[in-house]
C-alpha cells in the first residue's frame, strides 16, 4: 500500500478558499484519516511523507487552522521545497507543473490562506528559497488551480521585505509582466497584478523594476478599455522613482518601448479622460521627458498614421492648458487633485523649452 501512494498520482484539488476540502464529512471518519496523514507526515521516509500529503488533500478541512498547524509541523516546508524542485518524469508529466510541484502548492498555498499559519510560512528561511521555482513556474504555462496555488504563495512571500528581495534577486517583475500579458481573464489579471504591486518598487529593486518597464508598456499599449486604465497609475507609480540606480537601469532598457507608451497615452487622451486620469497621463509625459528628453514626445516618422489627430505634443499641451485654464478659473478647484497644476506647468515649461529650443 506505501509503495502503492508513494508513486501514484494526486489530480489538482480546485475548492475554495484554499486547495483542501471544504466539505463537511462525519467527525470520527474525518479524525481517523487526520490521524493518520499525522502518523506518516511523521514517518522517516519520503514515500511515507508523500502518502501523508496525498491523505490530507482528501481528509483535511481547508479552514481547521489547527489540524493544518499540525501538518505543517508534521511534514516541514523542506519536503515542500523537495517536491517543489522535482523535476518531471514519464508517469508524472503534465503541461505545465508536475504532479510533484501541484501537489507541493496545493498544501503550502493552504498554509499561505490561513492567517494563523502564515507568518510561520514567512518566517521560515526554507520558504524564502522557493521563490526562484516559483518564479520559474510563472513561465511554465500554467491556468486555473494551478495558478491560483502559485499566485497565492508568490504573494505570501511578496508582502515580507526578505520575500521581496528574494523574488526581485529573480527576475520576478518581468516574469509577473509576460504572464500579464497572456492572460485574459480578468480574476487571473487582478491577481497577477496585486502580487506586481508588491514587487516593481524601482526604490527597492531598481534594475529588476527597470526591466520589467518594457514590458509593462506593452501591456499599457495593447490593453483596452479599463485594463489600459488600470495599468495607468502602476506606469506613472514606477517613473516617477528618481533614484540613480533606477534611472540608469532603465536608461539602460533602450528606447524600443517608448512608442508604446505614446500610443497608449495618445489613445487615452482621445477618449478626453478626465480627472485622476487625465492627471496621471500627464505625469507619465511629464516623467518621460524627465528621464529621456523632451524629444521623447516625438513620435517616430512610422507613428505617423497613429497620430492623425495632431501631434502627440500638440494634443499634451491642449490638455495642461484646459487643466490649468480650469483650475486658474476656479471652474475646477485646485484641491481637487493638488498635482495638476504643478504637473501641467513642469510639461508646458519643458515642451516650450523644448520647442523654442530648435525641436520640430
Amino acid at each position: 500500500l506505501m509503495h502503492e501512494l508513494a508513486h501514484s498520482v494526486a489530480p489538482p484539488i480546485a475548492m475554495q478558499p484554499s486547495p483542501l476540502k471544504t466539505d463537511a464529512v462525519g467527525s470520527d471518519v474525518s479524525r481517523a484519516g487526520i490521524d493518520r496523514c499525522i502518523e506518516l507526515l511523521n514517518g522517516k521516509s519520503d514515500e511515507e511523507k508523500f502518502a501523508g500529503l496525498l491523505l490530507v488533500t482528501k481528509t483535511a478541512q481547508a479552514d481547521d487552522a489547527a489540524t493544518m498547524g499540525k501538518v505543517l509541523q508534521a511534514v516541514s516546508l523542506a519536503f515542500i521545497y523537495r517536491l517543489l524542485i522535482s523535476p518531471a518524469s514519464a508517469a508524472n508529466a503534465t503541461e505545465s507543473f508536475n504532479l510533484y510541484q501541484v501537489m507541493a502548492l496545493n498544501v503550502l498555498s493552504s498554509f499561505c490562506a490561513l492567517p494563523e499559519l502564515e507568518s510561520k510560512v514567512q518566517n521560515d528561511a526554507t520558504f524564502l528559497r522557493m521563490a526562484k521555482p516559483f518564479v520559474d513556474l510563472l513561465g511554465a504555462g500554467s491556468s486555473g488551480q494551478d495558478l491560483e496555488n502559485l499566485l497565492r504563495c508568490i504573494f505570501c512571500m511578496a508582502t515580507t521585505a526578505k520575500g521581496q528581495q528574494k523574488l526581485c534577486e529573480n527576475r520576478a517583475p518581468l516574469h509577473l509582466m509576460k504572464l500579464l500579458q497572456e492572460k485574459e481573464n480578468e480574476e487571473v489579471r487582478a491577481s497577477i497584478a496585486r502580487v506586481l504591486d508588491h514587487v516593481a518598487i524601482p526604490d527597492l529593486a531598481p534594475e529588476a523594476t527597470a526591466e520589467a518597464v518594457p514590458e509593462m508598456a506593452k501591456v499599457f499599449n495593447a490593453s483596452k478599455g479599463m485594463a489600459k486604465i488600470d495599468m495607468l497609475p502602476r506606469l506613472a507609480a514606477v517613473l516617477s522613482c528618481e533614484e540613480e540606480a533606477f534611472v540608469l537601469a532603465l536608461l539602460a532598457q533602450g528606447d524600443g518601448w517608448h512608442g508604446d507608451v505614446r500610443a497608449g497615452l495618445m489613445e487615452l487622451l482621445r477618449n478626453r479622460l478626465g480627472g485622476e486620469y487625465r492627471v496621471n497621463i500627464l505625469r507619465v509625459a511629464l516623467f518621460m521627458c524627465e528621464k529621456f528628453g523632451q524629444e521623447w514626445a516625438v513620435p517616430e516618422p512610422q507613428e505617423g498614421e497613429s497620430f492623425i489627430d495632431g501631434t502627440f505634443v500638440q494634443l499634451l499641451m491642449g490638455f495642461c492648458k484646459l487643466d490649468l485654464r480650469l483650475r486658474l478659473e476656479e471652474a475646477e478647484k485646485p484641491e481637487d487633485n493638488p498635482q495638476a497644476v504643478p504637473v501641467g506647468l513642469a510639461l508646458l515649461e519643458k515642451s516650450l523649452t523644448f520647442l523654442t529650443g530648435g525641436g520640430e
